[in-house]
């Protein structure tokens, strides 16, 4: 009962406010790109520095949510938010949401975008406001990518795996090194991958085939002459993705690695506090030292990455 209060805490206002945001961005306006690339900053941060990253943000003395509301003249309801029975659950749902708004943000705005605008102009020669235009146009046209973004939310996690893979290894071997974990990290883009590929490799016209057909070209050729450099952005994407995803894994580094000499960064930051002290100061190099790779390939690559994230939503 608890994962189900959580998971429609989580997603359902995630939704909701991705799609809000997507609707006013959805015209590119002076400034869209910079609050496109401010939105989708925090899918590209690794979970283990985001929780580092609240934990600052809620410290009860020196947190900037009591600070804020000390600074507005409301300090009395500052409290200790992860501490608090009334206040605890709330203050952890906030976390994942503000995590993953950036992704459904991504793939609604891609696919408002590709609404023909002749319907918006239609609506508004016949009167139609904006309110009417987003209910009776802009959400229907979404259905097939609201229920994307609804798959995506329940899809069975990747924890529920983990004592089975950990009993695997720790069985046959490779419980602790890196081939091992390699191999897990593999298995685990490789849906996601292939869904990306087909969805480019879909969009490559069939007749580019047929004359490659034609002129003598077999399926060998064809592959790798025709549809494998048309493919090219997509491969590009789906090699980002899957180490934007590597990059941030905590659990499966944290379960399928237990010695300390093989900790990734994600568990190490993990490690930048315990029970009983906290430094700060090492604890914000860490956090900056793990984002700051990131968030240079995003700023550099970061409408490729758009792209990808959202073309099997799209298009698939």
């Amino acid at each position: 009962m608890f994962y189900v209060e959580f998971l429609a805490g989580n997603h359902a206002p995630a939704d909701f406010v991705a799609l809000l945001l997507a609707n006013a961005l959805r015209d590119r306006i002076p400034g869209s790109r910079v609050c496109e690339a401010a939105f989708f900053v925090p899918v590209v941060i690794s979970s283990s520095a985001i929780s580092l990253l609240f934990t600052l943000l809620y410290d009860p003395d020196i947190g900037l949510v009591n600070a804020a509301l000390k600074l507005i003249g409301l300090g009395q309801f500052g409290r200790a938010w992860l501490a608090d029975r009334d206040t605890a659950l709330y203050a952890v749902i906030a976390v994942p949401i503000w995590h993953t708004i950036g992704y459904f943000f991504v793939i609604l705005l891609a696919a408002m975008r590709d609404i023909p605008r002749e319907l918006y102009e239609a609506a508004r020669i016949d009167g139609a406001g904006g309110r009417t235009t987003f209910t009776h146009i802009t959400v229907p046209s979404l259905v097939p990518v609201l229920t994307v973004c609804a798959v995506l939310a329940v899809l069975v996690p990747a924890v529920s795996v983990l004592p089975m893979t950990f009993r695997l290894f720790n069985d046959i071997g490779p419980l602790g090194t890196k081939h091992g974990i390699a191999l897990i990290y593999a298995t685990e883009q490789l849906p996601i991958s292939i869904f990306l590929l087909v969805t480019f490799m879909r969009a490559i016209p069939h007749e580019l085939d047929e004359a490659a057909l034609i002129d003598g070209c077999n399926l060998a050729d064809l592959f790798f002459r025709v549809v494998l450099p048309l493919s090219r952005n997509g491969i590009i994407t789906v090699v980002i993705l899957a180490f934007v995803a590597i990059w941030n894994d905590y659990l499966t580094a944290l379960v399928l690695l237990p010695d300390q000499q093989n900790r990734t960064l994600s568990v190490a930051l993990a490690f930048a506090k315990d029970e009983y002290r906290v430094d700060y100061g090492m604890m914000s190099a860490a956090i900056v030292f793990a984002v700051a790779p990131m968030l240079l390939l995003y700023l550099v690559l970061k409408e490729r990455i758009a792209v990808g994230m959202a073309a099997g939503a799209v298009k698939g």
